[in-house]
């Protein structure tokens, strides 16, 4: 299934020194002192190289590839070569760095202000790749207790959905709510809360 970028209007191309990253201009997270695209599409290869195509989303607040392809021809078929020197994490972290633009705090709101990517974006984007959130967040813990409410045939699945986790983290998320009072607990493993 291909990468879904939405349906913002416009596109930014950013070239790298390994390929290219399309997002909106539109479409950002502000973080400390970033926008952060919510969606990357990266593309690179061709020649010699076969192509590689990566989504990149706000997961959680944190950037994380979610999509990635590997397409190539007769010519330069994918090898093992190129599955090693990939490195997922940190090419994330270099292009969402690159994509980020400097955010200015005014009167008046955020104001993005456009220029190259400095040693401070890329730092910036490595926290937040390495961020967790805070299991006392009490505005996450109410949003995820209401949609496993609402969704009592499949309740992990619909906060899977609803806040784009993994199944382990919706769950996880789940049994947090349960803990402070926000569901009630679970008597014997495998049941539902409800």
């Amino acid at each position: 299934m291909p990468f879904d970028m939405g349906k913002a209007a416009g596109w930014t191309t950013v070239g790298l020194a390994a390929g290219e990253a399309k997002f909106s201009p539109y479409d950002w997270v502000p973080h400390e002192d970033q926008a952060i695209p919510r969606k990357i599409l990266f593309r690179s290869g061709g020649g010699p190289q076969p192509w590689l195509t990566m989504g990149i989303e706000l997961v959680d607040g944190r950037p994380e590839c979610t999509y990635l392809e590997f397409d190539s021809d007769k010519a330069s078929p994918v090898r093992d070569k190129h599955l090693k020197l990939t490195q997922i994490e940190k090419m994330v972290g270099q292009i969402v760095a690159a994509c980020a633009q400097p955010v200015e705090r005014t009167p008046k709101g955020l104001r993005i202000t456009y220029g190259l990517t400095t040693p401070e974006q890329m730092k910036t984007v490595e926290r937040m790749q390495r961020r967790r959130r805070d299991p006392d967040d009490r505005e996450l813990l109410e949003q995820v207790a209401t949609i496993y409410r609402e969704h009592p045939d499949a309740p992990v699945a619909a906060i899977m959905r609803a806040m784009g986790m993994s199944r382990r983290t919706a769950s996880r998320w789940a049994a947090r709510c349960s803990e402070v009072g926000l569901l009630p607990q679970v008597d014997t493993k495998g049941k539902k809360r409800i």
